[in-house]
């Protein structure tokens, strides 16, 4: 069933009113294309049906070929006709790095993510975390934000951010932190994988990176 794939994963579906009629497509063996950019790559445990095709472009899902589409992607999807023939899955597959302020609001880190989000045409629904330094207390911010969105706070020592090389590291950061980065580093520590987002200045106390999780 459409509704299932990626469930162990904990992937969300983004648009579940097609997931009826996708789902009725793929029952009567019509031809179905399938996109992935992000997530894992293990979801599917059998051989695929003779009437589903892996595309190397969302853009082929357009094709009248197709009747429908399933896309994995933390990328936003905003073509309209590939939009309403297609079942879009969110894996979790993002890490935001985030340096802030004390008096950092849980609006201003939501209203940051939102605008660098829609900069860099990401989604949402595809964060698995937050991470940040460790300042020896919560950062209430932080908590408030994390609690509020169901998105885990993943916190590292400074020394352990000091090991990691960025492409921008602060002098300023570097004079109140110790350390010449904290959203780059911490991102790229948390995901284990590629920086996707380069740091971005949110003035006047926040700064967010995002790194993407690599998943063979």
């Amino acid at each position: 069933a459409v509704d299932l794939v990626g469930r162990e994963f904990n992937w969300t579906i983004e648009n579940f009113e097609n997931v009826t009629k996708v789902s009725a497509f793929m029952v009567n063996e019509e031809k179905i294309a399938i996109y992935q950019d992000a997530g894992e790559r293990n979801w599917w445990h059998a051989p695929l049906p003779g009437n589903v095709t892996i595309v190397d472009s969302i853009d082929k899902i357009r094709s009248q070929e197709f009747k429908a589409g399933l896309i994995i992607s933390d990328r936003l999807v905003l073509d309209q006709t590939i939009i309403e023939k297609s079942v879009i899955y969110r894996p979790k597959s993002l890490v935001v790095g985030i340096g802030l302020h004390w008096d950092t609001s849980k609006q201003t880190i939501k209203l940051g993510i939102d605008t660098v989000f829609k900069e860099y045409g990401l989604s949402f629904q595809s964060i698995r975390n937050l991470a940040s330094i460790n300042r020896k207390a919560k950062v209430k911010g932080l908590e408030e934000f994390s609690i509020e969105h169901s998105i885990r706070v993943e916190i590292y020592e400074k020394d352990r951010l000091a090991s990691v090389e960025v492409p921008n590291p602060s002098a300023t950061v570097q004079k109140f932190e110790g350390i010449s980065s904290v959203s780059e580093a911490s991102s790229v520590v948390s995901s284990k994988g590629q920086l996707l987002v380069p740091k971005q200045k949110l003035p006047p106390n926040l700064t967010i990176a995002v790194s993407r999780i690599y998943h063979e």
